[in-house]
């Protein structure tokens, strides 16, 4: 019930320990056969991928919203998944002290957890913080996707922190590993006075992308492309991978062309 949308019906026979019996079986299954049932397919990629990790908001403050619909629909419009375009989507939530952005922004991923594979919510406080919070998530990713010393860092078994940073962000940039939903929560520090505050950070800095390798390079094309590819494709830059991939499935151009 945690990672699928689903309703759970207990039968009457089972309401309590004390008065358990069958007597009434029968008749509860009458009813549920005369329940018209309806299978649809679902766009919620958490229980799809493969890179899926149940929802969990442990440490964020949950206390009372009033629900504001514009706020919720400028969120909704910008993040949700949309078919056939699997661009990065980011949207920068400002405000004074108060104002409500941790709480729009929880409860946004508590209402549309199933539209996305994991969420990761990270303090963004400061530099070390915000390591803190990718390394603590480390533990949750599924293991064989990441090297185990990353996944059992939280625990306390020793290791390097920016080396675990590094493994959760290459994890991230796996080509098919693309619904996930990253919120930085209390992003305050201004990092170009970074001389005067020694925790303060530039946010894109951890998230510098640089050339792919060969196989990262295929990878990105045949999600694209849908189709096998021959060598020389990882002296391109990946958005021109995309773009020729999707221009080459949309006209049916072969890759020799």
């Amino acid at each position: 019930m945690n990672d699928f949308p689903c309703l759970l019906v207990r039968g009457i026979c089972g309401y309590a320990g004390s008065h358990k019996n069958k007597v009434w079986q029968p008749y509860a299954k009458e009813v549920l056969s005369l329940i018209p049932t309806e299978v649809r397919a679902t766009e919620a990629a958490g229980g799809l991928s493969n890179y899926h990790i149940p929802f969990s908001l442990k440490g964020v403050p949950v206390g009372k919203f009033a629900n504001r619909p514009q706020d919720t629909e400028a969120l909704r419009g910008t993040l949700i998944p949309k078919k056939q375009d699997k661009r990065r989507r980011i949207l920068v939530v400002q405000g004074f002290g108060g104002a409500g952005k941790t709480q729009l922004a929880a409860g946004f991923s508590r209402r549309h957890q199933h539209s996305f594979s994991s969420v990761l919510w990270l303090d963004g406080s400061s530099e070390s913080s915000l390591k803190r919070s990718i390394t603590a998530f480390a533990s949750r990713i599924p293991a064989g996707q990441v090297e185990d010393s990353s996944r059992m860092y939280a625990s306390g078994q020793g290791g390097d922190a920016d080396a675990v940073v590094k493994e959760v962000l290459r994890w991230l940039s796996i080509p098919d590993n693309s619904d996930w939903l990253v919120v930085v929560d209390n992003v305050d520090r201004d990092y170009r006075g970074c001389e005067e505050d020694t925790e303060a950070y530039d946010l894109e800095e951890p998230w510098e992308v640089k050339k792919v390798d060969q196989e990262r390079a295929r990878a990105i094309f045949k999600t694209w492309y849908g189709k096998e590819v021959v060598a020389g494709t990882a002296r391109w830059p990946p958005l021109a991978l995309t773009q020729a991939a999707a221009y080459m499935s949309e006209t049916s151009m072969s890759f020799g062309t």
